[in-house]
């Protein structure tokens, strides 16, 4: 993982584009990748590193396509495991910042935002 200081963080936090920086710190983004890794049972301690590492992609520091390597290798997931939770986490919070995003890495960002958003919840009971 990345071992940058506070004030490198910073200055790199105050050249990126408004949405970058709003999506960086949104307590919105947090909770849903909170809620993706308790879906799919990750320790929070490893919770708090996909935040990091979802952090180091708003900044500049991890392509969006390496996220899911990342959350495999150096956390011990599964493979399936990483690339379902890196699948959502690009639904829910890279999607909604993907011309900067797209821009900061000189990449093309393609979602699943549809098919997520549709999938069953398993953990709702059915209204009838």
């Amino acid at each position: 993982m990345f071992n940058y200081s506070l004030e490198e963080m910073w200055e790199l936090y105050r050249a990126l584009p408004q949405d970058l920086k709003e999506a960086s710190f949104s307590e919105k983004n947090t909770e849903r990748i909170s809620s993706i890794c308790r879906r799919y049972e990750v320790d929070p301690e490893k919770e708090s590193q996909i935040i990091k590492m979802t952090a180091h992609v708003l900044f500049g520091l991890l392509p969006p396509p390496q996220l899911a390597l990342s959350i495999e290798k150096e956390l011990k997931i599964k493979k399936e495991i990483a690339e379902k939770i890196a699948t959502e986490i690009n639904a829910f919070v890279f999607l909604k910042v993907k011309n900067s995003l797209e821009a900061l890495y000189n990449i093309k960002i393609e979602g699943k935002e549809e098919k997520i958003i549709n999938q069953k919840d398993t953990y709702r009971e059915p209204i009838e």
